[in-house]
């Protein structure tokens, strides 16, 4: 089964969007720039996007729950 042609019912607008421009990163950049900039998507979506949901959490309910622990248990850096 193809997910990237238009006969199939996959039909994401944003991830093919970001999907067409990791290509286009892929073709003009490389590999490594490909790869870095697929970490930076991902770093940058845990940072603004779970973060930001955790953190509405804890002002409007007082739910006390912790931020992903990411560089702690990645990178051994405690930053708190």
């Amino acid at each position: 089964m193809k997910l990237f042609n238009n006969k199939t019912l996959w039909n994401f607008p944003i991830a093919k969007a970001q999907i067409q421009k990791v290509k286009e990163v892929y073709k003009n950049k490389g590999l490594p720039m490909a790869i870095l900039y697929v970490i930076l998507i991902l770093i940058g979506f845990k940072i603004f996007v779970i973060n930001g949901i955790i953190f509405i959490l804890n002002f409007l309910f007082n739910l006390n729950i912790e931020y992903a622990p990411f560089t702690y248990y990645v990178l051994g850096i405690e930053l708190i």
